[in-house]
């Protein structure tokens, strides 16, 4: 067979080689395919940060619920007092706690918050750095960072040194809690599960001095979030809450693997569906067929939404090898 003679022009040689297919019409050039599969792969889920943005209603000084999908959120870095946490101040003993609560609901206000989702705590909640959103364009302004540089809230150093220098800052100045004596928030829920007393293990408290009396000492009257309502399942199904000074609420245990839950407020406990504790009614053993419901559907759940990330890795590792085939047999 004579090979066409390209040596003197009489032949141009070809520019690209083309790759035959079933069909003698069509042809894709390897970088399209490429290309292709590259805007395929763009879609696909990424380790990138989840940003969450909504308006929000405030649980505490340091944990709050987003209103767009309920998602609750534990603010990164910072510790706040307890609900219940009483602090000692010029003029006496006060309700820190639920100060501290009342200046991020001020600072809130109506304005929405975005949300840097770092991990999830052992709660469930989001673990995230929030910030205000202003409107008219104004700079966003770091709530975790706020709140510790007014004095309503503590560096969270067990988990995070990113405030301590606000924390000193507050300190220096006498604002907030600072004004006067009080338990660091960790310590404090500490003593209130009977895990005795002493120094803060954060170093961070002015005083260790005594848990407000009125308030029940027993474990059983705080979680580890420090929230005290109890969401007890009665043994009809029936959600109810009971709050310290309720009849029932001294002889009611709250038992998580059922369905039954702690709340820090009231307003949250009625957005999850639980209704006040009536004065004269009497706590209901819960009922295992409703909580052995409630635990099959958390952990359906959690099945279901690990399985997606199983699924989504696997696919991608697949694609991955698909790319490498296809670029492999066009070279």
């Amino acid at each position: 067979m004579k090979l066409p003679n390209f040596k003197h022009g009489s032949l141009k040689p070809p520019t690209h080689i083309r790759h035959e297919t079933t069909s003698p019409h069509l042809y894709v050039s390897p970088p399209a395919i490429i290309l292709s599969l590259l805007l395929l792969t763009s879609g696909l889920p990424s380790n990138a940060q989840q940003i969450l943005q909504s308006t929000a209603r405030i649980v505490d000084g340091d944990s709050l619920v987003l209103l767009s999908d309920g998602t609750r959120i534990r603010l990164y870095g910072i510790d706040a007092p307890e609900s219940s946490q009483q602090c000692n101040g010029p003029s006496g003993s006060y309700s820190c706690g639920l100060i501290s609560k009342q200046k991020l609901e001020q600072k809130v206000a109506s304005n929405p918050v975005s949300c840097a989702v770092k991990n999830e705590d052992i709660f469930g909640r989001s673990v995230a750095i929030c910030s205000l959103v202003l409107p008219q364009g104004g700079q966003p302004e770091d709530l975790n960072a706020w709140m510790v540089q007014q004095g309503w809230a503590v560096a969270y150093r067990e988990y995070s040194k990113q405030y301590v220098d606000l924390e000193e800052e507050a300190k220096r100045e006498g604002r907030g809690i600072w004004v006067g004596e009080f338990d660091n928030p960790a310590e404090w829920r500490r003593q209130q599960r009977g895990g005795g007393s002493g120094s803060s293990s954060n170093n961070n408290s002015n005083s260790n001095i005594g848990v407000n009396a009125s308030i029940p000492s027993p474990s059983s009257s705080l979680n580890e979030e420090g929230c005290t309502i109890k969401g007890n399942i009665s043994s009809n199904g029936e959600k109810i809450y009971h709050v310290i000074g309720s009849p029932s609420y001294a002889a009611t245990i709250i038992n998580e693997s059922k369905g039954e839950r702690w709340f820090c407020s009231e307003d949250e406990a009625v957005a999850a569906g639980w209704r006040k504790a009536q004065s004269s009614s009497r706590r209901e053993a819960p009922s295992s067929s409703s909580s052995s419901l409630a635990v099959a559907s958390s952990s359906s759940s959690s099945s279901s939404n690990g399985t997606s990330n199983i699924i989504g890795k696997k696919s991608m590792h697949v694609l991955g090898l698909i790319i490498m085939v296809v670029v492999f047999n066009l070279m």
